[in-house]
Parts: structure tokens; C-alpha cells; sequence
């Protein structure tokens, strides 16, 4: 699709442009749809199931479409199955074209914020009570490895920063969640 044909893009929003009659079934709907929307910005807060990050998404022709994948196919062409698009600050309204990355799904999650329920501070580390041991663990070659196993929280998040460092996750990950 042309998103050209329907939007125009202005400092990260999509606002929606005065479309061409041939674009509806009926004049009504023609200009109805030009004097409530032209001019004004596309995109309603949505936030899936299971994600702590609220995205933008628009309908266009009666489907729904995610705002951040419009705008990176407005710059930057279709994007690959099986890629995603990440918002680096990790606001996922934040659709400034240098906010957006194109990502597999694998680099995606080296850039997730801390979960609300972790007790160290840092992601991938936690408390095994059971051992009574803090454990740091990363993803390494596509493998969730464990890197430390001790009894310092301090060493723990050492280890994990360093393997996180070493194993390309990206500078936000980790950070804390909004």
C-alpha cells in the first residue's frame, strides 16, 4: 500500500490527508470522512495483550494498522517478513523516524525495560530462594545462559551488564519500565 496516498508524516505523527473522491463509495462518506479527518492525526492509544508498551494504530480502508510500521514503510520501503520495528526509547507512541529501528525479533527483546516485578534492579537477575543464591542469565548465541551464581546482588549485575555488553544488547535494555 501507498501510505503516501493517505498520510502525510509531521515530527513523528501521521495526519491524516484531504483524500480523492475515487478513494469512497459514496460522496457522503467523501466528505465526511474530509471534514472530520483531513488535516488531523491518525492513531488511538492501543496496547496488546501481554505488552506494557501502549502503540499507535490507525484503520485504513477498514483494517488496522500499527502507526510505527507506517511510518518506517513511508521512509524506508516494505519491511521483511519476520522483522519488526523497535522503538529505541522504548515509548512505543514515540514515532519519530529516528526513534525506529528495524529489527529481528531477537535484537527486539535485547532492548525490553526491567519487568515491574524484578527485585534486583536489573534485568536478568533474580533470587533463586531455593538456593539462596542471586542468578544472572543472558541470551547468548540465541541460548539463555546462566553467567553467575553467588551470593552478591553487586556481582550478579556485573556479570550480567558484562555479558549484555558482549553479547549485543542494545544500551536502553534493562532500563526501568514506565
Amino acid at each position: 500500500m501507498n501510505w503516501s496516498d493517505y498520510f502525510f508524516y509531521s515530527g513523528g505523527n501521521l495526519v491524516w490527508k484531504n483524500r480523492p473522491r475515487d478513494h469512497f463509495p459514496t460522496s457522503r462518506g467523501h466528505k465526511i470522512f474530509n471534514t472530520n479527518f483531513a488535516g488531523k492525526s491518525c492513531g488511538c492509544s492501543y496496547k496488546p495483550a501481554k505488552s506494557s508498551v501502549s502503540y499507535l494504530r490507525c484503520v485504513v480502508l477498514g483494517k488496522y494498522y500499527l502507526a510505527h510500521r507506517i511510518v518506517w514503510e513511508m521512509f524506508n520501503g516494505k519491511i521483511d517478513q519476520g522483522m519488526e520495528i523497535d522503538h529505541i526509547d522504548g515509548n512505543g507512541e514515540n514515532n519519530l523516524i529516528l526513534n525506529l529501528r528495524i529489527v529481528s525479533s531477537t535484537e527486539n527483546h535485547k532492548n525490553r525495560p526491567t519487568y515491574k516485578n524484578n527485585s534486583s534492579g536489573t534485568s536478568g537477575v533474580s533470587f533463586d530462594k531455593r538456593d539462596k543464591a542471586w542468578i544472572a542469565r543472558a541470551s547468548i548465541n540465541g541460548k539463555r545462559v546462566v553467567v553467575y551464581r553467588g551470593p552478591s546482588v553487586e556481582e550478579a549485575s556485573s556479570a550480567q551488564k558484562k555479558a549484555q555488553s558482549n553479547s549485543g544488547y542494545h544500551r536502553n535494555h534493562g532500563r526501568l519500565s514506565t
